[in-house]
């Protein structure tokens, strides 16, 4: 309640003094006693001396002081309708008298206004008005006009010379006769001052100053601010953001992007829908079948025939997509940087064999070991489904991802009016992953002499083979680009050649799990193919080299608009695949499970790194935009 009494009291005083810089009038001295008098008359101690003047029809109209610099020591002063007797001038009041330029005014058609008569107003010097000056009196010089000016008028109003000079004398100057627009009128006559004697200068009173009540309270904001209230901050009292951003990196990045550039010498963005090839995820045999009865299903047995492999489990077309950009780092587009990264979308696979589909259902395997009364087993194999003894079923699963990018800079080697010729030095990245799994679900239903079961009937047994890979290159590219356009057409070609290192991944696993009816699932490492010596993650470098060829040709729907469709080609030399790296020769004391044997001494299956090269080529369809 009192901080609100504090500011009510505020406010009542702001506007008593508003009230009075508004009467400003009663403050500076005696109201004006006529309507013809300004409100910026003299004090009162000084108009006292001209008491006797005539009432408003002939009072004096008053002029400003010229600019004490130039008429230092003189005083204005209109002249009055009558002529008067004035109290002596003192010394310290400055008289100007009015200029009159008679060239201007004596231009036909030049109108002239009142600023090329009279100074302008100095409201800050006193004024007093003086007599007019009767015609022809040019005896004396007017105060406040330069005494060369003043000569020339004398010598314009001497009579002509009678000499028997060739030159004419030059013409009496006569005062310009004003044209009606600017020629006074009835009571707005402009005087015209002349010079008088020394008058005694009136005691100028002191203005009074203001009651204290009324006077402005202190506006310097304290510790709560004005009045006890917050100081007010506006928008300009904070500098911009453009102030706060405004470094060399942000000016740069906005002459680059700067809508005014000419299309093209800022920089480019295209997207790409990409239709490739590659070659498909290859296998080897990975399970097998015969219809002949009491048969085993391996290979080289008559009548077996392969049902899954060898051949490709994914196809070779794929769908993604590519973005490229770049940017000119100079208004001449002869230096710029540009880059690229394109994803191919991961393509899957899957198999499924079931006992109902086949009776009989083998994963074939190679084996070195020998058993006793047979010698080398040689080809044999895992049952999977066999009629009356085991059912059950298996499903394969295969996945391929590739994407790359690469960053570059470019610098122009040579162009004409219609073509330019671009090398580039840059990065380079790609990465292949795979993976190949295949796992056998298979139930226990009874026995059969063709097949050792070490486990009951209702076992349930599970068993996975995974093979995964994994490629990164890593390297530097040199390259050019070819772009030549003819009207709204456009061919813009690309090449370029990459040295780095491949580095290789493979991780092989594999497991059994069985669970006998009434017990706990029993897990065991390894399954047939992965097992033993090839489980783990294994990696290995190997040098590649990359290149990559890319023509497009485009139409220029505007100035910075470009569809265009084109070819690509990339060849991927030293790269590994799951399917290649899968050992078929398998010593059986590794796997779990399998009939005893003694071992062979062979490591196998082990950690191939079979290499093979990858080409990747296609169309592409897409758009370009410049600025």
């Amino acid at each position: 309640m009192k901080r609100f009494r504090v500011k009510l009291a505020g406010f009542v005083l702001a506007i008593l003094a508003g009230s009075a810089v508004a009467a400003d009038n009663k403050w500076l001295g005696n109201p004006p006693t006529s309507q013809n008098e300004p409100t910026w008359a003299l004090p009162s101690s000084i108009r006292q001396a001209s008491a006797s003047e005539p009432a408003a029809a002939s009072e004096p109209i008053w002029l400003p002081a010229a600019n004490a610099s130039s008429t230092a020591g003189q005083f204005v002063a209109p002249a009055t309708r009558a002529s008067k007797t004035l109290p002596a001038m003192p010394p310290t009041i400055e008289v100007v008298r009015p200029v009159v330029n008679p060239v201007s005014l004596s231009k036909p058609g030049n109108e002239t206004t009142a600023s090329d008569i009279v100074k302008k107003p100095d409201f800050s010097k006193p004024m007093l008005v003086l007599p007019t000056i009767p015609a022809g009196d040019t005896s004396a010089p007017i105060p406040g006009i330069p005494e060369e000016i003043w000569r020339g008028y004398q010598a314009s109003q001497a009579k002509p010379s009678t000499s028997d000079s060739p030159i004419q004398p030059a013409r009496p100057m006569t005062p310009p006769t004003l044209p009606d627009t600017v020629r006074p009128q009835s009571s707005d006559v402009l005087p015209v001052p002349r010079p008088v004697g020394p008058v005694t200068a009136p005691t100028a009173a002191e203005l009074p100053v203001a009651p204290p009540e009324l006077m402005l309270p202190d506006c310097t904001p304290g510790k709560h601010g004005t009045f006890g209230s917050s100081p007010i901050r506006l928008s300009r009292d904070y500098p911009s953001l453009s102030e706060l951003c405004g470094t060399p990196v942000r000016d740069w990045f906005v002459s680059r992007f700067a809508g005014d550039r000419e299309a093209g010498s800022g920089g480019f963005i295209q997207g790409e829908y990409l239709l490739w090839w590659m070659p498909g995820l290859r296998i080897p045999t990975l399970a097998t079948t015969n219809p002949i009865p009491n048969s085993t299903g391996f290979l080289g047995e008559p009548g077996t025939v392969p049902i899954l492999g060898p051949g490709t489990m994914i196809g070779s077309s794929r769908q993604g997509f590519r973005v490229r950009g770049g940017l000119w780092l100079d208004d001449c587009c002869s230096c710029g940087i540009d880059g690229s990264i394109f994803v191919l979308g991961r393509r899957t696979a899957d198999a499924t064999l079931s006992s109902s589909q086949f009776g009989l259902i083998t994963r074939p395997a190679f084996s070195p070991n020998i058993q006793p009364g047979i010698g080398f087993i040689c080809e044999t194999g895992e049952a999977v489904t066999v009629p009356g003894a085991l059912a059950g079923g298996l499903t394969a699963h295969a996945e391929s991802f590739l994407w790359g990018a690469d960053a570059n800079i470019r610098h122009c080697l040579n162009s004409g009016c219609d073509w330019k010729l671009m090398g580039f030095l840059g990065y380079r990245f790609l990465s292949l992953s795979e993976k190949l799994s295949v796992q056998e679900n298979i139930l226990v239903t009874g026995t059969d002499p063709r097949v050792t079961i070490p486990d009951p009937i209702g076992t349930t047994i599970v068993v996975r083979d995974s093979f995964e890979t994994h490629n990164r290159f890593n390297g530097g590219q040199v390259g050019a680009t070819f772009e030549t356009r003819r009207g709204r057409w456009d061919l813009d070609t690309r090449a370029s050649i990459a040295f780095g290192v491949t580095s290789q991944e493979l991780d092989i696993d594999g497991f059994q799990v069985r669970t006998r009816p009434g017990q706990l699932p029993t897990t065991f490492q390894g399954g047939l193919l992965a097992v033993g010596p090839n489980l783990g993650h294994f990696t290995r470098d190997r040098f590649s080299v990359v290149p990559e060829v890319t023509a497009n040709i485009g139409y220029w729907i505007t100035p910075n608009l470009k569809a265009f469709v084109g070819y690509n080609f990339i060849y991927w030399t030293n790269v590994i695949r799951p399917g290649d790296q899968i050992d078929r020769v398998v010593d059986l004391s590794f796997v779990p499970n399998a009939p005893p044997t003694a071992p062979s001494g062979q490591l196998r299956p082990k950690p191939l790194f079979n290499q093979s090269d990858l080409w990747v080529t296609g169309l592409q369809f897409g758009v370009q935009w410049r600025w």
